[in-house]
């Protein structure tokens, strides 16, 4: 008998187009374009619903129900690990486009920058497929997600760790290797037989990079002051699960996406920058965000929030130090057809 050891389990995630397929060839899971993620910690569940017997029956107890709606959850934290070569994506470029709604810009040799995009007619969100493998006997049970969406996201910066992005979402369905003799075609996804081949060759490029902030700008000005922050958002996407049958819906609804620049902290000082910050606490005046992390072409991160409103914040001891805690403060377009509250480049 194997037990599971999760030191040993891979994560692959790879893009697909339409909710309820998996890319295949002739029925049998194709990864050539699925990349091995520098996961720190996964979490896939499967669901399916029970309806329970609410009727009455004379006693006390109930009586067995009957099953409900299929579907799936995740979650996870990954490093953003750059590739090391600008203008070439991360291993964890499938969860940032999925995340922002579209695949990262490429400028060859230069940059790959990720913008805000909504699922429309006109655009169709990258839908995220996510495969975990445990190496440690392939009796062991085998998850495969697919139809997945990022729903609510964070990206810590600052502190002494490395740029990791934490993430959660919604999956159309979860396959396990071992009830995959009881799922039907809807839940097979065009499957004929169970994903359970890894993909060829295995890799990760790049490097971690330290959270720590290298340049932070606050409307322009340096601010020094800065010891952290986090990006949070969420996405506004799901799939519906009202609809008809026993899965979730196979379209992807769009509400209002929300980002924020939370936990931000400073060492309080009276310096042009902060203060500038702080009087923007009563006038609302919207300012543009810049902080990059890393400092070595093919290792910089750099978070653009624009049109930043800040709403709070509080002053505390901290040590010898004074600290000037912000509470949440959204970031917002900066137009009526813009979706640039939030950017990403890696360079």
């Amino acid at each position: 008998m194997a037990f599971s050891s999760s030191a040993l389990r891979r994560l692959y995630t790879q893009l697909q187009t339409v909710v309820g397929t998996i890319i295949n060839t002739g029925g049998t899971w194709n990864s050539a374009a699925a990349n091995l993620v520098p996961h720190v910690k996964i979490e896939i569940k499967r669901i399916t619903a029970l309806i329970e017997a609410e009727y009455k029956t004379g006693t006390s107890s109930m009586l067995t129900g009957v099953a409900g709606k299929n579907g799936g959850t995740f979650s996870g934290e990954a490093d953003i690990m750059p590739s090391g070569a600008a203008g070439t994506a991360p291993n964890t470029a499938h969860l940032l486009a999925n995340m922002f709604g579209a695949p990262g810009t490429v400028v060859a040799a230069t940059s790959v920058t990720y913008n805000l995009t909504d699922q429309s007619s006109a655009n169709a969100v990258p839908l995220l497929t996510a495969a975990v493998f445990n190496e440690t006997a392939s009796t062991l049970t085998q998850q495969f997600g697919y139809g997945g969406l990022i729903q609510n996201y964070s990206i810590g910066l600052g502190g002494n760790g490395s740029v990791r992005l934490t993430f959660d979402g919604q999956f159309f369905y979860v396959l396990e290797t071992d009830n995959w003799a009881n799922e039907d075609s809807t839940g097979k996804a065009g499957l004929t037989t169970s994903p359970t081949t890894q993909p060829a060759s295995p890799a990760l490029v790049g490097n971690i990079i330290p959270s720590f902030a290298a340049t932070v700008t606050f409307a322009g000005t340096a601010t020094v002051e800065f010891r952290s922050a986090t990006v949070k958002g969420t996405t506004g996407r799901s799939l519906r699960m009202d609809g008809v049958g026993f899965y979730p819906d196979t379209s992807v609804s769009q509400g209002r996406r929300k980002v924020t620049l939370s936990s931000l902290k400073f060492q309080d000082s009276d310096g042009a920058g902060l203060q500038a910050v702080k009087n923007a606490i009563r006038s609302k005046a919207a300012m543009n965000v810049v902080i990059t992390q890393g400092n070595v072409a093919g290792y910089i991160l750099t978070h653009t929030l624009d049109q930043v409103q800040f709403t709070d914040a509080t002053l505390s001891e901290d040590g010898d130090n004074i600290s000037v805690d912000f509470g949440d403060a959204p970031a917002h377009a900066t137009a009526l057809a813009n979706t640039n509250e939030y950017t990403l480049a890696l360079t």
